[in-house]
């Protein structure tokens, strides 16, 4: 989301990168709180860059192009994977009967819809 941030360009500039750094900040709200929470449960929080790229199941965000006909559908599905993958974790947690996790990962999932939500808005059909 930074990168698109970051590097977009083109008639729609101030919106998007507007946009792009409010979704960041929603999502980089979630990190401490739900690393606090892997490492209260007994977990360990891995949390350098090549520890999150090695473990990330996302494709290379895109490097070329600067414009929201590449960044947009590319964080679209960014946004709808993790969403999902979310889902998953919020569904193994209720299993397990960890309803405090379970409820960490509605939330990061609730905000990952809007974020959803809102790049969707923004695609060009």
């Amino acid at each position: 989301t930074k990168q698109a941030h970051w590097n977009v360009r083109g008639p729609l500039f101030y919106p998007l990168h507007k946009l792009f750094d409010e979704l960041a900040g929603v999502i980089e709200e979630h990190i401490d709180p739900l690393a606090e929470r892997i490492t209260a449960i007994g977990g360990t929080a891995l949390g350098t860059v090549r520890q999150a790229a090695q473990r990330s199941t996302l494709i290379e965000f895109p490097t070329h192009g600067h414009d929201d006909t590449i960044f947009v559908p590319a964080l679209i599905d960014r946004f709808g994977q993790c969403a999902n993958s979310f889902r998953e974790g919020i569904e193994s947690t209720a299993e397990l009967g960890d309803a405090v996790t379970s409820d960490m990962l509605t939330g990061i999932c609730a905000d990952l819809d809007k974020g959803l939500w809102l790049l969707e808005a923004h695609r060009r059909e």
